[in-house]
């Protein structure tokens, strides 16, 4: 009883922290949204942009001056690459040639580049805050066309297909499903749901890329054909591993306990925050857009896809996006590629759909999960803390693909557990969700590495299970990452962390640098808010956790946190051998490595602490 009013208490101090949170993230939502709309260097790439794209379908080669007098030049050239897609330019630094009137019909010059000497041959066009647009004198062909809005009935029609192609991968994945099992998989419809489109998305980059690697080109068709490929291999695979697969035990959701004096309350004050939480979110993602490794890296593929007809030609073109990092895996832009050719163009609000549809996953799971073992109030708590953390609003909509990971890790996790409970077609689905961890990021591979890890840790007695999943898991994985892999090979993608001589440089650095990597962890999960990126009581939840004492929930439970502490193992080693500045790098990424483990860190507590008590009160 005493734990239960402790429990209580921590409840309602975890809802106000995060209430002053999501205030907090809208008042920096509102000085971010003034920043960008004024920001000149933003401007200027929009405008030279909106110039190009009305010149037509063939404006003409184009090169772009900068010069090493503007801290942002590289920031511009990144920029201009995503927006002016699908023309692309070449970079010259200070000085441009001779002839390069003759070699190139457009000339765009940013900055302090605008007050170099133009060779003659050009005419200035236009000019914006930070940059000029000049046309080559033997440029016969400038017009510029007038940009008419699209009609209601197009965009109507436009929204009508991209949300059928997300309709076309919940129903693949619900199709799964079925084949895997007559019943749901899940404790409930929406966590079926949330389930069937992580399945879905997750057979279409695993059967999609080896036919657009063999063909060169993304093709709808591709899609649709590994859609129904993956159904088929559920159907065909579930037909060797259900013979001896153990029966369902787990499905039904437990009997409701109160456990709380004031559970009412509680919960009206969680879907109040859960509410205020995702009001700021959608507003975050519609005054900020997409953010830096979004337009940079993830959509900026997806959008090369689209605009170029299906082409793969943006991943082997490391002259022009080598900052892209092209090895990463495709999931995210496959998503985006697939919604937006249906669609007919490609739009940020697709995008930032997508991300929204994932985070959903993320929650629905959450609480799906949460009706099972923990209880209906903790569940909707637990949702509105996650939904209130900044970092999380920030990611969910900005184009990064650390929300789909921590989506597929969190469900990967969640089909584990049930696999070890004995949930008829866990194991299969969960092979698909392992599929889907490993082409979302590279630290997916790691993330598989964990599970299996900690699969092994526990089923330390139950060899027959523990065979099939070394079986059925690590051949999905192959499956998934061998063709991308050999493209990689093919067309010479490496990591930029796989440097010579990385690995004798962490060597000699390796007491520092893991005494710095141990306390920034430390200082992150501390920082409870309320400014970015404030995780909220995350870290006092943890720690209850860890002091809480019960028999089966706590056993269960310890799967998800060796995974989680795995992980982080893993991100640390990571961070021992960059070649990078440490400092950088931990700033630039420590935020979204947490954020990747944060629901499953957070479910973890809530069952232990929560599991444990409904276990203990009187039915």
């Amino acid at each position: 009883m005493q734990r239960a009013k402790v429990l209580t208490v921590l409840l309602y101090a975890s809802l106000l922290v995060a209430l002053i949170n999501t205030m907090a993230a809208w008042r920096r939502t509102a000085i971010l949204e003034a920043t960008w709309k004024s920001n000149p260097d933003e401007l200027s790439a929009r405008w030279v942009a909106r110039q190009i794209d009305a010149l037509g379908p063939k404006p003409g080669s184009i090169a772009l001056l900068l010069s090493h007098r503007n801290p942002n030049a590289i920031w511009f050239d990144y920029r201009l690459h995503y927006l002016v897609l699908p023309w692309n330019f070449d970079l010259f630094w200070d000085v441009l040639p001779q002839n390069s009137s003759r070699q190139f019909e457009l000339l765009i010059a940013y900055g302090a580049a605008q007050t170099q000497p133009i060779p003659p041959g050009w005419r200035l066009v236009g000019r914006a805050q930070r940059a000029s647009l000049y046309a080559s004198s033997s440029y016969h062909g400038f017009s510029l066309r007038p940009q008419r809005p699209s009609s209601l009935f197009s965009l109507s029609l436009s929204a009508f297909f991209g949300l059928v192609s997300l309709g076309v991968l919940v129903i693949g994945g619900w199709c799964a499903l079925r084949v895997v099992s007559p019943t749901r998989v899940m404790a409930t419809w929406w966590g079926e749901l949330a389930v069937s489109h992580l399945v879905g998305a997750a057979m279409l980059a695993c059967c999609v890329s080896p036919i657009a690697f063999a063909t060169g080109y993304l093709a709808l068709w591709e899609g649709y054909a590994g859609l129904v490929v993956g159904v088929l291999a559920s159907w065909a695979g579930t037909r060797i591993f259900s013979n001896r697969q153990p029966k369902a035990c787990s499905r039904c959701i437990e009997t409701t306990v109160s456990c709380f004096a004031q559970e009412r309350l509680l919960s009206i004050l969680a879907w109040g925050v859960l509410g205020i939480a995702l009001c700021v979110t959608v507003w975050q993602g519609l005054a900020l857009g997409i953010d830096w490794d979004g337009y940079s890296i993830w959509q900026l593929k997806a959008k090369a896809f689209v605009t170029l007809g299906g082409s793969l030609g943006i991943l082997h073109d490391q002259n022009h996006f080598f900052y892209a990092h092209l090895d990463y895996p495709l999931l995210v832009p496959l998503q985006t590629w697939w919604t937006c050719a249906h669609a007919g163009a490609y739009s940020e609000c697709w995008v930032q759909c997508i991300g929204l549809l994932f985070t959903v996953d993320i929650l629905v799971l959450f609480a799906d999960f949460g009706l099972r073992f923990i209880g209906r109030t903790p569940s909707v708590v637990g949702c509105a803390l996650l939904l209130a953390m900044p970092v999380f609003g920030h990611m969910a909509l900005s184009g990064f693909a650390d929300v789909p990971l921590a989506a597929y890790l969190l469900a990967t996790g969640i089909g584990v557990v049930l696999t070890l409970l004995g949930e008829q077609g866990a194991l299969w689905v969960t092979g698909w969700l392992f599929a889907g961890l490993t082409l979302t990021k590279n630290e997916g591979l790691a993330a598989d590495l964990a599970m299996l890890l900690a699969f092994l840790y526990c089923t330390r007695d139950r060899r027959h299970l523990r065979r099939q999943g070394l079986v059925l898991w690590p051949g999905f994985l192959l499956f998934a990452y061998l063709p991308w892999t050999t493209m990689k090979h093919r067309w010479h993608l490496t990591s930029d962390l796989f440097v010579p001589g990385v690995l004798q440089r962490a060597a000699n650095h390796t007491l520092p640098h893991l005494l710095t990597i141990l306390s920034e962890w430390t200082l992150h999960l501390l920082q409870i808010g309320p400014w970015y990126p404030a995780w909220g009581l995350l870290c006092v939840w943890i720690i209850v956790g860890l002091l809480c004492r019960g028999a089966r929930a706590q056993e269960m439970a310890r799967f998800f946190a060796l995974v989680a502490l795995l992980l982080l193992a893993f991100d640390s080693g990571v961070y021992l051998i960059t070649p990078h500045n440490l400092h950088w790098h931990i700033a630039t990424s420590m935020d979204r490595l947490l954020l990747q483990v944060a629901p499953l860190l957070l479910l973890t507590a809530f069952w232990v602490c929560f599991g444990n008590l409904r276990q203990d009160s009187p039915s």
